[in-house]
């Protein structure tokens, strides 16, 4: 059986976006379309993230889709 992982590295992005930027999460979230900072949290943090999130973060953040996670296949 063979198992996959995925690892979502969005909140390490968001974080060296408002490093770089000085933006508070509350302004990413109302220009993400969130209609709160914890919906936005509750994305950053989910586990398993859906392709549209990947898009929409990786739009903002002007990256490819394929730096907002890590994908682990486990063989078992």
């Amino acid at each position: 059986m063979i198992k996959i992982k995925v690892s979502n590295k969005i909140g390490a992005k968001i974080d060296e976006y408002i490093e770089k930027t000085g933006a508070t999460k509350t302004w990413i979230a109302k220009q993400l379309g969130y209609k709160t900072r914890q919906s936005l949290d509750g994305a950053i943090n989910s586990v398993n993230p859906t392709i549209e999130t990947i898009g929409l973060f990786s739009a903002f953040l002007n990256c490819k889709p394929e730096e907002l996670y890590i994908i682990k296949v486990i063989s078992i």
